[in-house]
């Protein structure tokens, strides 16, 4: 038998696992085995990683993949733990910071509804919806006992529901007059406004005749006379009002007859009158304005009766021609023809 013979005769199946040496050469053991399947002494050595040996290739590269997976995993289940903990913590510490809106179930109420249409809620909205209408940003309405103030308590007071928020603004401008004029009725509701003798509506319910003239109401004229937007004739003659004319009386364009005759009005005539072109009677006879009459009272045009006499106006002679088509001065004598 030749020498390849016996070589071939004692050859062994190669077994083992490979391992990464210092220098990343990845190395197989080979194992060698006598008859009777015990390991060699003398026949254990190590080879270099070789295509040829593919049996134990394949089994060395999956033990090095799981090695090189393996701590991967660890970073992956590392990474995940981490963020679960701090999702944890954000979660503890938000609930914490949450406190119940009642931390004491059993305390009771801090008012009890009423019977009354306006309960503590719809006060409130009462309030916020007159100050956005306010002139003033509803300084009066926040300060005690003022007209306002008064008004806004009867209001609240009475059965308003159901109508509309011009209705509801008219009934609150018509009780700040009456306060501030010292016309008050507080056992009025304000549903049957509409029934006074001095006041008319139209189908509505918006007011378009105010005319409490000759019933002794002193006091000054409140801003609110310019929520009164639908009025088409104004008579206030005959009274003892006092103060200056609101300037928001320019709010009033639906206005045809303006009568402030024989009260005590003073101060100036505000600008605005200017803005009530629908205006066919003026009457400011025998007050106390005073001051030179704002040009703007030439945009009233329609006019067809003046009369600004008896007051303090300066200037002047003021020569307008009436209705008539005649010279006039209004400061001196009424200009046109009162209508009957």
């Amino acid at each position: 038998m030749s020498s390849s013979d016996n070589n071939n005769k004692n050859a062994f199946p190669v077994r083992g696992a490979g391992f990464i040496s210092q220098d990343d050469s990845f190395l197989h053991v080979a194992i060698a085995l006598d008859s009777t399947n015990n390991v060699r002494d003398d026949h254990v050595v190590f080879v270099d990683d070789q295509p040829e040996i593919a049996s134990g290739s394949i089994a060395d590269e999956k033990v090095v993949e799981k090695a090189q997976c393996r701590p991967q995993r660890w970073k992956v289940l590392a990474t995940v733990l981490v963020i679960g903990i701090i999702v944890i913590i954000i979660a503890i510490v938000t609930t914490k910071g949450k406190q119940p809106a009642d931390p004491s179930p059993t305390s009771s109420p801090k008012s009890s509804p009423t019977s009354s249409p306006s309960s503590s809620p719809t006060s409130f909205s009462l309030l916020n919806f007159l100050d956005e209408n306010s002139f003033d940003y509803g300084a009066a309405l926040s300060t005690g006992d003022s007209s306002q103030q008064k008004a806004l308590k009867w209001l609240e007071s009475t059965a308003y529901n159901g109508v509309s928020k011009y209705t509801l603004l008219q009934f609150y401008a018509l009780e700040v007059i009456n306060f501030a004029t010292g016309n008050t009725r507080p056992d009025l509701p304000s549903y049957i406004v509409c029934e006074e003798s001095y006041i008319s509506c139209n189908g509505n319910n918006y007011i378009t005749r105010l005319g409490p003239f000759s019933m002794k109401i002193a006091g000054s004229i409140p801003p609110e006379i310019g929520l009164l937007t639908s009025l088409t004739a104004l008579n206030l003659s005959n009274n003892a009002l006092v103060g200056t004319l609101p300037s928001e009386i320019g709010r009033l364009t639906s206005l045809i007859a303006l009568n402030l005759f024989n009260n005590a009005f003073a101060g100036t005539l505000p600008s605005e009158i200017g803005l009530l072109t629908s205006l066919t009677y003026l009457d400011l006879l025998n007050n106390d304005f005073a001051g030179t009459l704002p040009s703007e009272i030439g945009l009233l045009t329609s006019l067809t009766y003046l009369d600004l006499s008896s007051n303090f106006f300066t200037g002047g002679p003021y020569e307008i021609l009436d209705a008539s088509g005649n010279s006039c001065d209004p400061t001196s004598g009424p200009c046109g023809t009162a209508p009957s």
